[in-house]
Formats: C-alpha cells, structure tokens, sequence
C-alpha cells in the first residue's frame, strides 16, 4: 500500500513512530485480507531470482510460499535523508538491526559524520530543515500547554464563581 493508504487492521499514531497491529501476518491475513483486497493493493508472486524494490514509507508484508532465502537492505537517500537523520537523532530506539544500544545512542553522530565527510553541504542544508521543525514543534507544544493552563484556570474560576452563587 501506497504511503497515506494504510492497511485495514494496521494502526500507525500521528508521527508513524509506532504501529499497533495484530501480534502475526497469519493473523492478518485471516482478518483483515479479505478488507484489503477492495483497495487493490499491489499483489505478486516473486520467482527464484527475482529481486523486489519496496519504496519508502510503502505498507507491505511477506507470505513465504515455500522455503526460501531473503535479503533485504535498507537505505538513505536524498529523498528520505531529513526522515532518516530525524528517525537517528530523535528515535534511535526504533531503528533494527543495531545489536546494542550503545551503538543506537552513537548511530547518528556516527552517520553525520560520515556523511559531513562526503556531503558536507547536503548535511547542512538538512539539519537546518529538521532544527526548525523541532523549533516549531517546540513552539506548538509550548502554546498547548500554555492554552491548557489558561483553559484548567478559567474552569477554576467559574467553579469558584458558581459556588459562591450557590452558598
């Protein structure tokens, strides 16, 4: 599935950092297939030799018909490096195939400077990009806490207020 098209019984939160979905494909497919087929999802049976690209952000699963073996390799690119660099920087928990945390926590450090080595004016560019959405996000979170403490205050008055009418 297409990015933005998310399968039926799959349930990502607002920033896509975690999914809720069910414990097993088996379980999926018993419950949710027969859903999915209406919303003509790419469908295929891969051969001995085939090599199978899935972009990125793309909704997919696996079902093995047989044996077999499979590589699969993940990626940054340009067009998903401020994802990438953000996802390292700022969810380094999520990233697989890290055997240790120590390596996770150092992971983006790591890459940026690999990175600055090679791309040195890419890297720039992007930092700047993922500073001022956390600058923004910094911003917004700091107007809801402030509209919620004004909202719990107001409430307080008017509590107070409809007392005092009452006794």
């Amino acid at each position: 599935f297409p990015p933005g098209q998310t399968p039926p019984g799959v349930f990502p939160n607002k920033s896509g950092t975690e999914v809720t979905q069910p414990v097993s494909l088996l379980e999926w497919f018993v419950n949710f297939y027969e859903s999915a087929k209406v919303l003509n999802p790419v469908q295929f049976v891969a051969r001995s030799g085939d090599l199978v690209f899935i972009p990125s952000r793309w909704w997919h699963c696996v079902l093995n018909l047989e044996p077999c073996v499979a590589i699969t390799q993940n990626y940054v690119a340009k067009s998903n490096l401020k994802e990438s660099l953000f996802m390292m920087k700022y969810n380094s928990e999520l990233v697989s195939g890290i055997p240790s945390d120590r390596a996770k926590d150092s992971l983006y450090e790591d890459f940026r400077e690999a990175l600055k080595a090679s791309h040195c004016g890419l890297l720039s560019s992007v930092e700047c990009e993922i500073d001022e959405v956390v600058r923004k996000h910094a911003e917004e979170e700091a107007m809801r806490k402030k509209r919620n403490r004004v909202s719990v205050s107001w409430h307080s008055v008017k509590k107070a207020k409809d007392k005092e009418n009452f006794s």
